[in-house]
């Protein structure tokens, strides 16, 4: 998937929207920035465009040696299927990451 950010104010109250686009589709989600603690934490809200329910974002970043250490948690799902289809859009977001970081 790629993503296109059409929204992305990073303040407390600032609010963000984006694009995912993949082979199934295009997905539009939003949401809200509750807590900016450069370069620690960031939460923020998530609602898909078509969905009902929104819910939260955590995102905590550690010194581990010479390494950061990256800690995710997508809380707030109506449906135990809507926490599985996320975290594997997480887990492949991140593997994404650490090999763009790495070359």
């Amino acid at each position: 998937m790629t993503a296109e950010l059409f929204e992305n104010d990073v303040r407390p109250g600032g609010r963000y929207e984006l694009v995912m686009r993949g082979n199934d589709g295009e997905y539009y989600l939003s949401g809200a920035c509750e807590e900016i603690d450069p370069p620690k934490k960031v939460v923020m809200t998530w609602k898909w465009k078509t969905g009902e329910i929104t819910s939260r974002v955590m995102i905590e970043l550690s010194p581990e040696g010479t390494n950061t250490h990256l800690r995710l948690n997508h809380s707030g799902f109506a449906e135990a299927s809507d926490a599985a289809a996320h975290n594997q859009g997480w887990t492949s977001s991140l593997n994404e990451l650490e090999r763009y970081l790495a070359s």
